[in-house]
């Protein structure tokens, strides 16, 4: 599954650009000689591919044994946290009052409550001994990128990368 293209225009929807090439290919005479699943990952601890491999594959996925179970602290230079067990997978954002927001003539979406604690968890993995550089943060909205751009200016400089899922 690939996000869709940002189609803006008649023309370029007549045109069916709307429409990512891979789609074009599964759904294709071919499709079956092209088009196989995926079924080992090497990217992501097994807690963080569970929730996506649930509810898109169905549960077809399967962690590379590189991957499954590995931690930061098995990474030269990062120091232990006692207070977390395991990977970070989520944080229920629900009732904790961060309110989504635009301002101004801007109509990009951002919400400041969130951009703090994703600001807090950077610079906590930073003081573990994780390099700036080898951090990315991936948020929805242009307006979000600039707010957490913004917190964690320093770090950016330093080679934190902050992008739209789009950038990524």
């Amino acid at each position: 599954h690939q996000l869709p293209p940002t189609v803006i225009g008649e023309e370029a929807e007549r045109l069916g650009l709307s429409e990512t090439f891979f789609e074009r290919l599964a759904a294709g005479p071919y499709a079956g000689e092209l088009v196989t699943l995926l079924r080992v990952q090497h990217r992501m601890h097994e807690a963080l591919m569970a929730y996506p491999n649930a509810a898109t594959y169905g549960g077809a996925l399967r962690a590379s044994p590189e991957v499954a179970r590995a931690l930061l602290t098995e990474v030269e230079g990062v120091r232990d946290d006692p207070s977390r067990a395991g990977p970070f997978v989520l944080l229920d954002a629900v009732g904790r009052g961060w309110e989504e927001e635009r301002t101004g003539d801007d109509p990009s979406t951002r919400n400041p409550g969130n951009a703090e604690r994703v600001a807090a968890e950077v610079r906590r993995l930073v003081s573990r001994g994780v390099g700036a550089a080898d951090i990315g943060v991936i948020t929805p909205y242009q307006a979000q990128v600039r707010e957490i751009r913004d917190r964690l200016s320093e770090l950016v400089d330093a080679g934190l990368e902050v992008s739209s899922v789009d950038g990524f």
